[in-house]
């Protein structure tokens, strides 16, 4: 069985796309803001209980270190572009 998503992200990384640094530092500034939106917080951790079986306290303490993190995506971003 073929999922759309992944048919669209095999393409994009066949073509190249993803070797260029400023797609990649977009992706993780993108990752990033998606991890600061609570509600996105709140759907991660619910995903975390359904397929892990843990509490939100486990899942935000052990799964989800980038909620502890201050934008850790976004610094990663910045130092993408800096390293080239």
């Amino acid at each position: 069985m073929e999922f759309p998503q992944i048919t669209i992200a095999r393409k994009a990384f066949l073509s190249g796309k993803t070797l260029r640094l400023e797609f990649r530092r977009k992706q993780l500034v993108k990752l990033a803001d998606c991890l600061d939106d609570q509600k996105n917080r709140a759907r991660i951790c619910e995903a975390v209980h359904k397929d892990l079986k843990k509490c939100t306290f486990d899942g935000k303490t052990t799964s989800h270190f980038p909620f502890s993190e201050k934008k850790p995506c976004g610094v990663i971003a910045q130092n993408v572009c800096m390293s080239y």
